[in-house]
């Protein structure tokens, strides 16, 4: 028998019933007040318990929630111990301190672990707790954000919305992480009666996988209903180990079962009919032809990664090699980025690309499907090291540079430098900039000039005598600013892990310069020196005090800049400039200090930063990740895990978002700015300041003119002279050396 919607509202609550449809009594007007009272009296009681429950789970940042063993201050000495305000929450579970903070997953461990995470092409979030009005059910919910991507020339936008959400019918207990790796993360969930779920997040692979023990795995609608489950249409119950999802929106999704299991269906929710241990492999669907695809790939699984290198042909080259740890029987799919199937068509390894039909996106355009367990990538390595690849030709551009820079050395000495750690460092690389060129010319004088005002201003912030010195902080682990430490507004986030490896790329580059011009200076300085560079370039695996280089991504290739700050678009970074100059900076500290292995380290960091700017910043035409009209900006200002903008953190003035992508000006931006992106770049960045009409700060406008310089250097050099100021680290001698030796002709 069929019911109407009136009987059903009947029989599934008492309080619907209308004065018209059940006659009065006492009794009955008893009963429904007292159900009233208890109804409240619930929900009274559900909310209690649900704060009591989130206070547990996440507790407030003035909880202690975690600690780490106490660490001998002798390690940093002598620098002092210091402890920022965002606490460790229990979600890091057994991570040790150095923490990684600036991981694609952080935001699993960050305040309530709530914020979207993006694996390459999915994101997911975790939703422990949901509220009323949402009809969202907790567990992990799981997007193909390309689905929902909205471009303008202001920005490109993948919006999460909870496609599909995996729980268990078994009551959550609670969930933290497990372990990570270069390009993973695990997290385990607890649930009652001794059951498990755990979570392998893996940059790029084609499905979200998830391991079950002793648990009933569930399948909940996301914002759309379910439609269908293998062409089913109403509630059944049905057995297999791959099923079919579209939705109501007509997305379709797979669900594959390592084992065949029986399910109830539902317009809200696919119901494993008992505890299961296996495995669930979630993958959108985009053409129907692709489904064989995944079927096929499905029974070998990624639980993470290591990154491997190995220098080649006399360090002009570097073979990087992706590991894939997996589980699982078969061949490995996994999807790849723009940049690496570029590298991948280039090597001889044992993989292979396979095309096809569905066009799959990730914010960084196009992914392809690789087949194999180890990629191999032989990358180009940057040669330029100290001098620009050209000398100066011209005998009076030479006399004008070289007059210039005794001028440039006395006024950067009488010069203020600022405990401001950010625009001290840019100071300090400028007057190294000026050591180098004038050693590089012979200038013996200047070079002493040079090298006493840099150890002179530079030892106070090593022996920690400074205003604002450097510090140890104890609960995630790394360098930051004593003022950073105190206030998170101050030094530009430095005390919550953010932007360290633009503030100390310039330290290191000065360093680099110091000890190449006296050695003595890194014996006694090391230690220190050491622990600066520590902050964002290690190696080594598990080290003490630092996480292996900081803010890389050594899938995405470029760097992460945000730290400790959260975000619903993920993880983010401006000024793509300025952290290949950091590790520019690394690569010439190995070269001072005679360090193979470091400078091996920092010439494969910078090589990769630059890989990723050409593609993910620079937007030429023969490279086709971001689409019109956005790319007709031919600069991105920001990239972030699911944003893309023209547009910096301090205004989205066109000057700001490629000025910021440009500066600073040393020999590795010949690398960084090629002069076919420039002939493309450069009029649309005329037309967007109506030809630096409408850029009223000369900082800028200096920073345009010398770009020019690539294509055009005399028109360059004479635009230069309508400037009167230029940035906090540049100077006169050394724009008129990034133009002088590209030898004009008049």
């Amino acid at each position: 028998m069929i019911k109407s919607s009136e009987e059903v509202s009947r029989e599934l609550s008492p309080l619907m019933f209308s004065e018209k449809t059940k006659p009065q009594n006492c009794t009955n007007v008893y009963l429904r007040n007292g159900i009233k009272i208890a109804w409240i009296f619930f929900s009274l009681l559900s909310i209690c318990v649900a704060r009591a429950l989130w206070q547990t789970y996440w507790p407030s940042q003035d909880q202690e929630v975690k600690t780490f063993p106490v660490l001998s201050r002798e390690l940093v000495k002598p620098f002092n111990f210091s402890h920022n305000s965002k606490q460790v929450t229990f979600l890091a579970g057994q991570l040790g301190r150095p923490i990684p903070t600036g991981a694609f997953w952080l935001n699993l461990i960050l305040e309530e672990g709530d914020r979207t995470v993006l694996s390459v092409p999915y994101a997911i979030s975790v939703q422990t707790v949901i509220y009323f009005p949402s009809m969202l059910q907790p567990g992990i919910q799981v997007c193909y954000p390309a689905s929902y991507r909205k471009t303008t020339m202001e920005y490109m936008a993948d919006a999460f919305q909870a496609d599909v959400i995996i729980s268990t019918t078994e009551a959550y207990l609670t969930h933290h992480i497990e372990g990570y790796d270069h390009f993973s993360v695990s997290l385990i969930f607890e649930t009652a009666h001794a059951g498990s779920y755990r979570l392998y997040l893996v940059k790029g692979s084609p499905y979200i996988t998830t391991e079950f023990f002793k648990a009933t795995p569930i399948i909940n609608m996301g914002l759309f209903a379910f439609k269908t489950i293998n062409g089913i249409r109403d509630e059944a119950i049905t057995f297999g180990s791959d099923f079919e999802i579209v939705l109501s929106n007509g997305d379709v999704w797979l669900a594959i079962f390592s084992s065949a299991v029986q399910v109830k269906f539902t317009a809200r929710n696919i119901i494993v009919s008992k505890p299961f241990s296996g495995v669930l492999r979630l993958a959108k669907l985009l053409v129907s032809s692709d489904k064989n695809i995944f079927l096929s790939y499905a029974p070998s699984y990624p639980i993470g990664g290591s990154f491997e290198t190995e220098m080649l042909n006399c360090s002009t080259s570097a073979k990087l090699v992706y590991r894939w740890k997996t589980r699982g029987n078969g061949q490995l799919a996994m999807f790849a980025l723009s940049h690496h199937v570029e590298l991948l068509m280039q090597s001889t390894g044992k993989t292979s690309l396979v095309q096809m039909v569905g066009s799959y996106e990730s914010t960084k355009g196009p992914v392809t499907l690789v087949i194999g367990k180890e990629w191999v990538m032989n990358e180009k390595l940057p040669e330029i090291t100290w001098y620009a690849p050209r000398k100066i030709l011209n005998e009076t551009h030479k006399d004008m540079l070289l007059t210039q820079l005794r001028k440039d050395m006395d006024a950067s000495i009488a010069d203020w430098y600022p405990d401001f750690v950010y625009t001290f460092g840019k100071k300090i690389a400028r007057l190294a900039r000026l050591a180098i060129i004038a050693e590089e010319y012979g200038l013996t004088d200047i070079v002493e000039k040079g090298v006493a005002a840099l150890e002179r201003l530079t030892v106070p912030w090593l022996e920690g005598t400074n205003g604002n010195p450097f510090t140890y902080e104890t609960q995630w682990g790394g360098i930051v600013t004593k003022n950073g430490a105190a206030d998170v507004s101050a030094d530009y986030g430095n005390g919550y892990f953010q932007d360290h490896h633009f503030h100390y790329g310039y330290f290191l580059y000065a360093f680099a310069v110091l000890i190449k011009l006296k050695p003595q200076f890194f014996t006694v300085y090391k230690k220190q020196l050491e622990l600066v560079l520590g902050d964002i370039a290690t190696e080594q695996e598990n080290h003490q005090l630092f996480p292996v280089t900081r803010h890389k991504d050594f899938f995405d290739f470029h760097s992460w800049a945000s730290g400790l700050f959260q975000d619903w678009t993920g993880k983010n970074q401006e000024s793509v400039s300025e952290a290949v100059n950091a590790y520019y900076g690394v690569w010439m500290f190995g070269l001072a200090t005679n360090n193979s292995q470091l400078a091996n380290w920092g010439q494969i960091l910078t090589a990769m930063e630059l890989r990723a700017a050409k593609f993910y910043w620079q937007m030429s035409s023969d490279r086709h990740v971001y689409p019109p009209p956005f790319s007709e900006n031919k600069m991105v200002g920001q990239v972030a895990e699911l944003l893309i903008t023209f547009s910096t953190f301090f205004g989205n003035r066109p000057e700001y978002v490629h000025g910021i992508n440009i500066l600073p000006f040393t020999p590795i931006t010949e690398l960084l700015l090629d002069e076919n992106f420039v002939e493309q770049q450069y009029p649309v960045l005329l037309d967007q300041t109506k030809n630096t009409a409408e850029v009223s700060q000369d900082s800028w406008r200096s920073t345009i003119y010398l770009e020019h310089a690539i294509i055009d250097s005399l028109a360059s050099f004479k635009e230069l002279a309508s400037v009167q100021g230029l940035d906090d680290g540049n100077s006169w001698s050394n724009s008129f050396y990034w133009i002088f030796t590209r030898n004009m002709t008049y």
